[in-house]
């Protein structure tokens, strides 16, 4: 299934954090600075 972005950046940005995640430079897609938030 291909996804459809609303802008070519946004698309870019989401391609280069993939290929970051694959060759594990990024170790979460989830945060955006590899940290897991903690709560209190």
């Amino acid at each position: 299934m291909t996804k459809i972005y609303k802008s070519e950046a946004l698309a870019a940005l989401h391609e280069t954090a993939s290929d970051l995640h694959e060759i594990g430079l990024q170790k979460d897609q989830n945060t955006s600075n590899g940290v897991t938030p903690q709560g209190d």
